[in-house]
């Protein structure tokens, strides 16, 4: 992806988003302007790709973030006819163990569980038959999301121009 950039002293010191940011550098002695091939990303914000493989690892990088998010993220499942949200971040995965052991030993009968409807968070009784619909919903919520995880890190390493990298996507 091609971007201007401004550079000082051969150094990249910002990448241009428009043509009024170029006010910002009005009297900077030194100051060049060239367009480079540059990439961004959270981690490390703004950064200029040399290589295929340099743009493969940060691609491989950016797709772990994307699996890691979803899966800790909401899935669905329906319960009693009714589809609801569930949590499924770190916290939300410990209690689903915790719960699963306490129902097979016969320690609980139900348990009030927070699900979200329409966007509201609200609480509802799962019983034994309807814990293991949400523990299933969960299980191939985050399965899913792995196969699609190396179905893509594939993609990426098949890859052999940046422009096929950049067009994989989460």
């Amino acid at each position: 992806m091609l971007k201007k950039v401004a550079i000082l002293d051969g150094e990249i010191i910002s990448v241009i988003h428009s043509d009024e940011e170029l006010d910002y550098f009005t009297g900077m002695d030194g100051v060049k302007f060239d367009e480079r091939e540059m990439y961004y990303s959270v981690e490390r914000g703004w950064w200029e790709a040399e290589t295929l493989s340099d743009i493969k690892q940060e691609k491989a990088r950016e797709l772990d973030i994307a699996c890691r998010d979803t899966i800790l993220g909401r899935f669905k499942a329906i319960v009693d006819g009714t589809e609801y949200g569930f949590s499924y971040d770190m916290e939300a995965q410990s209690r689903f163990t915790g719960t699963a052991v306490l129902f097979l030993a016969n320690k609980i009968t139900d348990i009030e569980w927070t699900a979200y409807q329409n966007g509201e968070r609200v609480r509802i009784v799962l019983n034994s038959g309807t814990f293991d619909i949400v523990s299933l919903a969960a299980l191939q919520h985050q399965n899913a999301n792995i196969v699609k995880y190396n179905q893509l890190l594939q993609q990426v390493n098949n890859a052999t121009t940046k422009e096929q990298v950049g067009a994989i996507v989460w």
